[in-house]
């Protein structure tokens, strides 16, 4: 979407900051990672359910509470997710957040399969001038 369409659609948005400073109410896809998740990131985004690298040391299934099996057999793109990005991405651009979004907590951003989504989730940030990081696996451990 055109960044002059967006600045006048923030503009139209009732915007509430939650109690943390910076995240803000009513966003799901850019959201403040609980835990100590929360150490390296105050933000974060994950475009995939499950991952699909196999690691035997990943504890995320534990964390979100998915089957081994059904988050090791590959990454699934979250429903609508970059229509929910969008919404989340101009609310954060209408504050002027400062905060980096980390990619991605509860997956490998750059995953065995298909990571167009990846690619789209950044250049979404990148235009609405919202900073990220990313974090991925380092590979397969046996």
């Amino acid at each position: 979407m055109h960044r002059i369409l967006k600045s006048k659609m923030a503009r139209n948005i009732n915007i509430t900051i939650n109690p943390d400073g910076y995240s803000i109410k009513g966003c799901d896809i850019i959201y403040p990672p609980k835990g100590q998740a929360g150490e390296y990131a105050r933000l974060a985004a994950n475009p995939y359910r499950g991952c699909g690298n196999g690691c035997v040391y990943c504890y995320v299934p534990s964390v979100i509470k998915m089957d081994r099996a059904e988050f090791d057999a590959g990454a699934t793109p979250r429903p609508n997710y970059l229509k929910r990005l969008e919404r989340d991405a101009v609310r954060y651009m209408a504050t002027r957040c400062r905060e980096q979004v980390m990619l991605s907590f509860t997956t490998d951003p750059y995953h065995p399969g298909d990571t167009s989504l990846t690619r789209e989730t950044l250049e979404m940030l990148r235009l609405d001038r919202i900073g990220y990081g990313i974090e991925a696996a380092e590979g397969k451990a046996e």
